[in-house]
């Protein structure tokens, strides 16, 4: 069964150069927590201008690694993960918070400047 599990971890088909965190310029993804209100902001948003329903797999395993930075990257669709036990525990993601990651293509829809 964990082999099943971990054979549907999204990882990247080739390695990346560098990470930056809260860099200048213009990023690939955006992650961030999020209390649950705002990700229902975000997907009605989604909603109303695409017409049609945000489908987000979960997963526990790597969930923010995976499933967030991962996934939002490489598919370039919004991402949104519960985390799993260590990254709720070592990140210090609260009880009323989830991860959301949104890719390049759409940050302009969501981002007012």
């Amino acid at each position: 069964m964990l082999e099943s599990v971990l054979s549907g971890i999204h990882h990247l088909k080739r390695p990346f150069k560098y990470i930056g965190l809260n860099t200048d310029g213009e990023p690939d993804l955006i992650m961030s927590y999020m209390q649950p209100e705002e990700i229902m902001g975000i997907i009605k948003f989604y909603n109303y201008q695409y017409g049609k329903t945000l489908v987000v797999p979960l997963s526990s395993m790597m969930s923010i690694c995976s499933g967030i930075a991962v996934r939002t990257y490489s598919e370039g669709k919004i991402s949104l993960s519960f985390g799993c036990s260590d990254s709720r525990k070592y990140a210090n993601i609260g009880r009323n918070n989830l991860a959301i990651g949104i890719p390049k293509r759409l940050l302009k829809k969501f981002i007012s400047e």
